[in-house]
């Protein structure tokens, strides 16, 4: 008689913004109390602050720029491993890694219920903060990827920014994809 095989943990991450979906959210970069450029995430990603600016990142806590968010290139395989999931052909578990604030969670939480897919509010974890100061989004997307590498056997990340796969590229047990113009 075979022993039963126990199937492998795994869980799918994705980036939000420029990966699953677009918004209209801009970052806004502020001196002395004046916005002086807006950018998208994907600009956002490149840039390089001076002293004494800082970011507006109001945008991205906005429901109504949330829901108004349009399906982008990873939609149809989020679609796919929850239909996977639904159908009881897979355990894997999905989840959101963005640099938004912990504000925008019930809103992309209730973004995804209404599109028909059902990811818990604590697997869209949200990284970033509401105080302007600027801060190393690909380092703390390694802390957290470090986690989930250390609790499934698989990991599958995706994410728009070539930093922050740089990164999770270093970490055992870590299969990243960059998301970007030229790929799917």
């Amino acid at each position: 008689m075979r022993a039963k095989t126990v199937p492998a943990k795994k869980a799918y991450i994705f980036d939000f913004d420029d990966t699953l979906v677009k918004t209209e959210a801009k970052v806004h970069i502020v001196k002395n109390r004046k916005r002086i450029k807006s950018l998208t995430p994907e600009e956002y990603n490149f840039y390089k602050p001076s002293k004494g600016e800082s970011t507006d990142m109001s945008d991205f806590a906005d429901p109504r720029i949330i829901y108004n968010a349009s399906k982008y290139k990873m939609w149809p395989a989020l679609q796919n491993i929850d239909m996977a999931k639904k159908s009881g052909r897979s355990n894997s578990e999905i989840f959101i890694l963005t640099a938004r604030s912990p504000a925008a969670q019930m809103p992309i939480y209730n973004f995804f219920k209404r599109e028909g897919i059902n990811i818990p509010l604590d697997h869209i974890i949200c990284i970033g903060n509401d105080g302007g100061e600027y801060y190393d989004i690909a380092a703390r997307k390694k802390e957290v990827l470090h986690d989930f590498a250390d609790k499934y056997d698989i990991v599958h990340f995706f994410d728009d920014s070539e930093k922050n796969i740089q990164l999770a590229n270093q970490i055992p047990g870590i299969k990243s994809r960059l998301i970007d113009s030229l790929n799917i």
